[in-house]
């Protein structure tokens, strides 16, 4: 999950970016299990992983004097982004354990175009089995 996230994104309010998590994961390996463990033991996420700054990115080829040429972004801690990470790929194995094979958008493996040919198919079929 570590290697996922990117260097370049800008640090939440505790002001340490993934370069920090990178640079040091032999160190900081351990203790981020350890928390990311008790998260879920305890059912209750840090309070730092709450807090976000949000800030204003102008929108491109707009007047950046009008206000709503701005779209707000909110900057996370980058330990939270990395449990939310490690997470988001354990839940992805058990998927398809319990989403419906006809379920097909926004899943891996899976694309939401298959569903229409599915569609077009079955009329297709009545069309000719009227």
């Amino acid at each position: 999950a570590l290697r996922k996230q990117n260097i370049g994104k800008a640090p939440g309010p505790d002001g340490l970016p993934v370069k920090f998590y990178k640079t040091f994961q032999e160190t900081l390996n351990l203790p981020l299990l350890e928390v990311m463990n008790e998260v879920l033991l305890r059912k209750k996420m840090c309070k730092t992983w709450s807090e976000a700054y949000i800030t204003l990115i102008p929108r491109e080829d707009t007047d950046p004097q009008q206000v709503k040429n701005y779209r707000p972004i909110s900057l996370l801690n980058s330990d939270y982004k990395i449990f939310a990470s490690v997470l988001a790929e354990t839940l992805k194995r058990y998927l398809n354990n319990f989403i419906h094979s006809d379920q097909n958008g926004f899943l891996p493996k899976r694309q939401i175009k298959d569903n229409m040919t599915i569609i077009l198919d079955i009329l297709e079929y009545y069309e000719a089995h009227p």
